[in-house]
């Protein structure tokens, strides 16, 4: 694939005190900015907001995958003990 036909997704959060109590829109929202290009040089093709809801947060957890642990040797879910390798 040539560099001129690959894009990348850049962004960044806001999180500081803005006068209100509100750390999940703070953490939960991405500015991001679509570049050509495959470095944060490249020029913006596009803008956006994105916003992740709570239920969506639930979902994205519940198919995290944890891996290069325990020497890089194991595989393990997020759900099943993975910081004690002895409880599988």
């Amino acid at each position: 694939m040539s560099t001129a036909s690959r894009t990348l997704l850049d962004g960044y959060k806001d999180v500081h005190d803005h006068g209100n109590f509100d750390v999940w829109g703070s953490t939960s929202t991405l500015y991001t900015y679509l570049r050509r290009g495959d470095t944060p040089g490249g020029m913006v093709l596009g803008t956006g907001i994105l916003h992740l809801p709570p239920l969506t947060f639930v979902r994205q957890v519940a198919t995290a995958r944890v891996t290069g642990t325990f020497g890089g040797s194991h595989e393990h879910d997020v759900h099943d003990g993975a910081a004690d390798p002895d409880r599988r």
